[in-house]
């Protein structure tokens, strides 16, 4: 537990200095327009993080994940919705790209090129890709439910 504990206290310093960096470069280089995408890669059409930007990706990244580890094991609260993430996310991973790239790109032709309009998109993305979550691990169990159990191997 104490080495666990030093890790993540490790990830949230790192990831604490990789956002400052992120801020004080974008504050020295005087960047027009602040806190934009125009700075990175556009590569087919999609956002591509390059240079200052990884440091923000990279450090944010690291505060997440500290900060999800003194949510649910310092403090003992359950993030059900996290979790719902988590055991689909290979199937929300698929919808995702589908519903991000041919609904909304493509069919809606929406865009979402500034940092307010981007984070409310991603905010109602998450939420409805975990009640999409929970309606598919319903149907798994319900599908599960239905078919013969399996035999034991024998020894």
């Amino acid at each position: 537990p104490r080495a666990e504990a030093r890790y993540f206290w490790t990830a949230a310093a790192l990831g604490a200095l990789a956002v400052s960096a992120y801020f004080l470069y974008d504050w020295l280089a005087q960047t027009s327009p602040r806190l934009s995408f125009r700075r990175d890669f556009m590569l087919n059409r999609h956002w591509t993080p390059r240079g200052a930007t990884l440091l923000w990706v990279a450090g944010m990244t690291s505060l997440l994940l500290a900060g999800t580890y003194l949510v649910m094991e310092v403090w003992r609260r359950r993030l059900a919705w996290l979790v719902v993430l988590g055991r689909t996310a290979l199937a929300l991973y698929f919808l995702h790209q589908v519903i991000a790239l041919t609904l909304v790109n493509e069919w809606l032709g929406w865009r979402f090129n500034d940092w307010p309009r981007y984070t409310a998109a991603t905010l109602v993305f998450l939420v409805l890709l975990v009640y999409v979550g929970k309606a598919w691990l319903a149907v798994r169990r319900r599908l599960r439910d239905r078919l013969p159990p399996v035999p034991a191997a024998s020894a």
